[in-house]
């Protein structure tokens, strides 16, 4: 049933990737909550801690990653570049919705070293995990901000990998730190979920979970199936109705 609700929550962020044209997340930020708002509105229900811990109990050891890994992703400016993991990334920086609730999914908030950017509240059975992470005052930190947390990897949207904002992604590559961001927000790239459901795998990969990046994928395609077959039985019936008219 979890894996099912954050499959519906990842294909909803996903599909809206994929209709946005490459606008930055800034647009919105006079309309948003303040830091302790947003913390506040995601604290977990009483009962969510037990929860979580009999999921965390029942997770089975499955495909192992083979490191150093080389994966794929993009530089500011749309073009593919490699980056090469010797081992999982243990101080990461996730900014914006997608990127924290993907990792969240995933179970590694434990290596979060910081968070920013929501827009909206995770959802109710990610929230006792989001509360462990240090959730960010800046919506979009600056590059002192990030360089003062010593990442080893940053996870958010293309267009926030500016000098102004996370900073350049060659930059933070040449000094060490791996980027990685939303293939779905790459320039003048295509916006699909086959896009998302790669993202998620690499995070896999990358973080070694690979066996519950493949399980969200496969949820996200179930669902997905679910959903067309109900609108295709539902236009069945449309038909049929209009045809005894």
């Amino acid at each position: 049933m979890k894996n099912k609700e954050l499959s519906r929550r990842i294909m909803v962020l996903a599909m809206a990737a994929a209709l946005s044209v490459s606008v930055s997340p800034v647009v919105y930020a006079a309309e948003r909550a303040d830091a302790q708002t947003i913390k506040e509105d995601n604290q977990p229900a009483a009962d969510a801690k037990e929860s979580t811990e009999e999921a965390e109990g029942t997770a089975e050891e499955g495909t192992k990653t083979e490191y150093p890994l080389t994966i794929t992703t993009y530089d500011y400016d749309g073009n593919e570049i490699e980056t090469t993991y010797e081992k999982a990334p243990e101080k990461v920086i996730a900014v914006y919705q997608g990127s924290i609730e993907t990792m969240l999914s995933l179970g590694l908030e434990d290596r979060l070293v910081a968070t920013a950017g929501l827009d909206n509240e995770v959802p109710d059975d990610l929230k006792e995990a989001f509360s462990k992470t240090n959730y960010l005052d800046e919506f979009t930190p600056s590059l002192e901000t990030v360089t003062m947390l010593e990442p080893d990897m940053i996870l958010s949207w293309s267009s926030l990998f500016s000098d102004k904002n996370l900073g350049n992604v060659t930059n933070w590559i040449d000094k060490g730190c791996n980027t990685y961001y939303n293939s779905n927000t790459r320039p003048g790239g295509a916006r699909t979920l086959e896009n998302e459901y790669t993202d998620i795998l690499n995070l896999g990969k990358i973080f070694d979970v690979q066996d519950k990046a493949e399980a969200i994928v496969d949820n996200i395609k179930d669902v997905i199936n679910n959903t067309l077959e109900a609108t295709k039985d539902a236009e069945i019936g449309r038909a049929s109705c209009r045809e005894r008219v």
